[in-house]
């Protein structure tokens, strides 16, 4: 028995991460457009990645993306966070060392 021929056409429901992947190009690509490609890049560079963003141009184009839940993005390896409060030196530890073994056997003597 032959198998029918898979028609091309058939409407395929996006999954949710091909969804994003979509929306997250379609969002670069406004952006480039708009010039604020550069300041996001810097902006994620900094703080990390952005979880939802979103733009609208001034003949009324919106694009937008958001992270959906269920998808756990991998960690990026930027450059480190700028520490906003400068880091202090701990101060020195003296470390006291109690031998309660040694005690009773000094007041035994006495």
């Amino acid at each position: 028995m032959s198998q029918p021929p898979k028609n091309k056409n058939i409407h395929h429901t996006l999954t949710a991460i091909e969804q994003f992947e979509r929306d997250r190009i379609a969002f670069a690509i406004v952006a480039k457009e708009t010039g604020m490609f550069d300041f996001i890049v810097k902006l994620a560079n900094t703080f990390g990645r952005i979880p939802s963003a979103s733009i609208t141009t001034n003949d009324g184009v919106t694009t937008s993306y958001k992270t959906p839940q269920n998808i756990t993005m991998p960690k990026l390896h930027s450059t480190k966070q700028p520490d906003i409060i400068p880091k202090e030196k701990p101060a020195p530890t003296k470390k006291i060392i109690s031998n309660n073994y040694s005690r009773s056997k000094m007041t035994r003597f006495k």
